[in-house]
């Protein structure tokens, strides 16, 4: 193109015809401005053209232009002066040339620069990268890299990583990470490094590899998220959860211990207070006795429940489902319950509803537990008016059973903001309530637990001086009616009854280093003419059933010098090993836990009787370890022909 020294086109080439749009005439006159030019082309690059232009000078641009149809193109524009032999400017000669598709590449360059550089910028915002090659040595780091380990990147590129790893990891760890990527798979772990100060910090690892082009050999790429305050709180944690579980164990064991001692001299109430309740005691004295008596099993149901809820929340507490009668387990606790109703003045209902006849599957200590810790509330809050007791049992299409036991009274009751709270452990209705009526608040708290635990449902409903109403439902399945055929087994923690004749003239050799448990034991006995032999400890008492002829043992779990378990086992050792008639062996302790009970069956007890002891409770107690040996005797003799 050419123009005069006014601008004005006087000749184009077909070249740029084509490329404007335009024709000859329609552009010869014009100036370039008036064809082409474009509002959205940059202003500065317009004004410097102009600029040289107006001086008379050369120019160079890339502008974007517009052709006829509206079409947009970038074009270089190349601008020479034209001068005269004086020197003069006669105009100007311009070389277009369309960069259209160069401007657009650049353009797609710079925006993808500028998302990498973005990209880039969020990525050390979030992780540490790192860039090493086949060697592990660092070829590249981001500032985030820099200001966890404390290194400069001068002090890092071209170091081997060996130099900021820790001792924390095995050899092994690192060479499988290195196997892997140099199988071309990406590796992910945590990673314990050393910073520039000795310090560790912990980041969580994906390793990538990069395969090797025409300029690069094979690298890896590190991608990193530093973990160091997660792992110092899984730390923390850890050992919170270390010293929670050894605080456990030391309160399971100091529970234990309580126990034990506790009920030691609890055994010397209860069981003398027992054996003078059936000797001849005025009217005075037999009240005197009664009081003694009541207080002494309050004292050991409180001890109950406390072990209870220390078992519930070490998660020991276990359920011992089997066959059971619910009429039998419940008219049981009711008669005890109903007696201190009637001292009271109370009326006292039970009522079974048609169904609830037979045996029903599920845990029938803790189901008359439950119904235990209700009646005893509803007869303590209760001042007047009565306590009903009612049970039904719903048999459902899919063959399970639900057993309902309602307790309702007419006590002081409570209100709503009371209910909220009433099952809280160590809680009464009100303050004051302690004071009145006495009790730790724990029943409520382990009624709802066993119910929880059987799977069941705990209602209550009251209303403040007007009564209350608790309800539990429980899915006590119903054992088939061939089942009830089978004579039921004797559970290790409920003694048999009605057999007390057989423990009579029987010679006992009595292992207890407790001066008054060895006479309280002793004025149980002696009414029922039983010879009583009394070892101070366990192994006076293997030296003893070595020397003369027992009846059976009975034998206390901690002693000095030789314990009961390491004295049981040391006469099973020398039955086995001499050919002996089994012994008899019932471990009578205050060592009532369940993991007591099953420790005594495993050093070859064949009962267990919980102290304190009562006449009935231990003679009972004797009477189930003679049935419980014989039955052991069986088994083996059956075991022993089906051998030969």
């Amino acid at each position: 193109m050419r123009t005069n020294k006014n601008r004005e086109i006087i000749w184009v080439n077909d070249a740029y015809l084509a490329l404007s749009g335009y024709s000859r005439d329609e552009v010869i006159g014009k100036r370039p401005s008036q064809l082409t030019f474009c509002p959205e082309t940059d202003p500065l690059e317009v004004a410097k053209l102009i600029e040289a232009i107006d001086r008379g000078q050369a120019a160079s641009a890339t502008l974007l232009n517009r052709t006829k149809d509206g079409r947009m193109y970038w074009i270089n524009l190349d601008i020479q002066p034209l001068l005269d032999e004086q020197g003069q400017l006669e105009g100007f000669q311009a070389i277009e040339t369309e960069v259209t598709e160069l401007v657009e590449a650049q353009r797609r360059a710079d925006d993808a620069l500028a998302n990498l550089n973005a990209y880039q910028s969020a990525l050390d915002e979030h992780s540490i990268i790192t860039v090493a090659d086949q060697f592990g040595h660092i070829e590249f780091v981001n500032d985030r890299y820099c200001e966890n380990s404390g290194y400069s990147r001068e002090e890092l590129i071209g170091q081997s990583y060996k130099s900021v790893q820790s001792d924390m990891h095995d050899p092994s760890y690192f060479q499988k990470m290195r196997d892997t990527i140099n199988a071309g798979h990406s590796w992910h772990g945590e990673v314990c490094n050393r910073a520039k100060d000795g310090s560790l910090f912990w980041v969580d690892a994906t390793v990538v590899p990069l395969p090797a082009t025409q300029t690069n050999k094979p690298r890896f790429v590190n991608m990193l998220y530093d973990i160091t305050e997660r792992k110092r709180t899984e730390t923390e944690l850890l050992t919170a959860r270390e010293q929670a579980e050894s605080a456990n164990r030391a309160k399971s064991s100091f529970l234990a211990n309580m126990s034990h001692e506790i009920r030691t001299p609890l055994n010397g109430v209860i069981g003398v207070v027992g054996a003078l309740s059936r000797t001849n005691l005025t009217h005075n004295q037999r009240e005197m006795v009664d009081l003694i008596q009541s207080s002494g099993e309050t004292l050991e149901l409180l001890l109950s429940d406390i072990l209870d809820v220390s078992k519930i929340e070490a998660g020991k507490f276990t359920l011992q489902p089997e066959p059971f009668d619910l009429r039998k387990t419940i008219e049981a606790t009711a008669q005890v319950m109903g007696i201190r109703a009637e001292e009271k003045g109370l009326g006292f209902h039970v009522n079974f509803c048609p169904g609830t006849e037979g045996l029903f599957e599920g845990d029938g200590v803790r189901v008359k537990q439950i119904v235990s810790n209700l009646a005893s509330n509803a007869v303590k809050f209760t001042q007047k008016g009565q306590i009903d007791i009612s049970i039904t049992a719903t048999d459902k299409a899919d063959g399970s059973c639900d057993v309902m036991i309602s307790v309702k009274d007419t006590g002081i009751g409570f209100d709503e903001q009371t209910k909220n709270r009433l099952f809280a452990r160590f809680e009464q209705a009100d303050a004051s309530i302690t004071k009145n009526f006495g009790g730790t608040g724990l029943g409520l708290s382990i009624c709802r637990t066993l119910t929880d635990m059987m799977g069941g449902q705990f209602l209550v409903t009251s209303e403040a001086g007007i009564g209350s109403l608790f309800s539990v439902i429980l899915p006590l399945p119903r054992v088939k009616l061939e089942a009830q055929n089978i004579p039921p087994q004797t559970s290790p923690s409920i003694a048999p009854t009605g057999i007390l004749p057989h423990a009579a003239s029987r010679s006992i050799l009595l292992a207890e280093d407790h001066p008054v448990n060895q006479r309280v034991i002793a004025m149980i006995l002696e009414p029922h003419g039983i010879a009583l032999t009394i070892a101070q400890n366990g192994a006076e008492a293997v030296e003893m059933w070595k020397n003369a002829h027992f009846d059976l043992v009975l034998m206390d779990m901690q002693m000095p010098i030789m314990d009961g378990l390491s004295a049981t086992k040391q006469i099973r050792e020398i039955e086995r090993n001499d050919g002996l008639r089994r012994t008899p062996i019932a471990m009578v302790s205050a060592n009532a836990m369940k993991e007591h009970i099953t420790q005594s069956f495993w050093a070859g007890c064949d009962f267990h009787i919980a102290k304190p002891v009562t006449p009935e409770t231990l003679l009972k107690g004797i009477d189930a370890t003679l049935e419980a040996c014989k039955s052991s005797e069986q088994a083996a003799s059956g075991k022993a022909k089906n051998s030969v």
